[in-house]
């Protein structure tokens, strides 16, 4: 009997108009030698190739192998094929043709393969992703008590996870901006909001519109509450806490070595 493979864009579970050119996409099968096993072999040569060649990035997510049972079947009532049914839809197929009172030409086996649009890595980060991602972060905080996250530590994993390809399952992140996240969330839960610090005074030197540099002397606390910062300081520990400076660089003389 004859095979011909058709790929489609799309899920079987919607109607899809775009086609995927599929070279030497009809070949013989003998059913009498050749099992389902070595079809499928047969299809999946064909439908790579065409794949490789298709102008769009697609892939095959989709395994199963389709067949239109009669020339008006609508897309959601063809038939998946398996080991065990091939044959027996098949006969169908060939005594639905059969029955048609233009048939002509050989019976060709048609089966259909749907490949999806390949979605970029990275995804825009936008509002309702993140949203998704937040509850599926507090799903997996349900099953890990284990894992210890803040506001702020949240909030930078539900936005990594939300640039994630559709599927992706959510991961604690093991990154440092992650580790640093924990470590403010963990200072701002030991910070008492109605505890009063201890009054730090630092002494600054500034000029004041050009003036001779004056020695002024700050409430570190008070400057902090002025500029809006919190009471606490992001390099005493965490990943920045035993950050240092670059040196500046030798200014050396260039050398003419030629």
């Amino acid at each position: 009997m004859l095979i011909q493979v058709a790929v489609k864009v799309g899920d079987i579970g919607r109607s899809s108009r775009t086609n995927v050119r599929v070279e030497d996409g009809r070949f013989p099968l003998d059913d009498e030698s050749e099992d389902f096993g070595q079809l499928c072999a047969k299809v999946d040569e064909r439908v790579s190739s065409a794949l490789r060649n298709y102008e769009q990035k697609a892939i095959r997510q989709d395994s199963n192998l389709y067949l239109k049972p009669g020339l008006t079947a609508a897309q959601k009532d063809w038939v998946s094929l398996t080991a065990d049914n091939w044959m027996a839809k098949i006969d169908i197929a060939r005594s639905n043709y059969l029955k048609r009172t233009k048939a002509g030409g050989p019976f060709v086996v048609e089966v259909f393969v749907f490949v999806a649009k390949k979605q970029p890595g990275i995804r825009r980060a936008t509002a309702n992703r993140v949203e998704e991602a937040s509850r599926a972060i507090d799903d997996i905080l349900i099953e890990r008590p284990d894992i210890q996250v803040g506001a702020i530590s949240r909030t930078h994993w539900a936005m990594s996870h939300a640039r994630q390809p559709d599927g992706t399952l959510p991961t604690v992140p093991d990154t440092a901006t992650f580790r640093q996240a924990q470590h403010l969330d963990a200072m701002r839960a030991a910070q008492q909001p109605d505890d009063r610090e201890e009054e730090i005074m630092r002494t600054l030197t500034v000029s004041v519109n050009g003036s001779t540099p004056l020695q002024l002397t700050f409430n570190v606390n008070d400057l902090r509450a002025l500029l809006g910062l919190p009471g606490y300081n992001f390099l005493a520990d965490g990943i920045f806490s035993s950050f240092q400076p670059p040196s500046e660089p030798d200014d050396v003389e260039d050398t003419d070595h030629t």
